[in-house]
């Protein structure tokens, strides 16, 4: 009984030895369309930065561009026209109740939307 009763308390304990935990859920950036009305070769310098991220340009729509986001920080969206800041807002996906967002720009007006879907150009 007791032989027993070990070898159970090992099953129980041995996946957290080995760092077998559930993976925490993480937060993702979607680029979605960008319809400005400036000619294309001007829309080459818009781009995005999320956080400390890298520069993030709006080459292709529907493409997550960054992933692995932590759901619980307030992260900085900045969009840039070259050098030139030109408009900035608060992300936290905790509050938006979603894993996923996508940053897009209609004429005269930038939009974050949220993806309950989890998946880029769908909501």
């Amino acid at each position: 009984m007791a032989a027993m009763l070990f070898a159970l308390t090992v099953l129980l304990v041995l996946p957290h030895a080995y760092g077998q935990r559930t993976a925490a859920a993480t937060g993702s950036v979607c680029t979605g369309v960008f319809a400005a009305f400036t000619p294309t070769k001007e829309n080459r310098r818009v781009y995005m930065t999320v956080g400390d991220s890298e520069k993030i340009y709006f080459k292709h729509r529907e493409t997550v561009v960054l992933n692995n986001l932590d759901l619980h920080k307030t992260y900085i969206v900045h969009i840039f026209d070259g050098d030139k800041q030109t408009d900035a807002w608060k992300l936290r996906f905790d509050r938006l109740k979603v894993h996923m967002v996508t940053i897009w720009r209609s004429p005269g007006y930038w939009h974050m939307d949220p993806n309950p879907s989890g998946k880029c150009g769908e909501k």
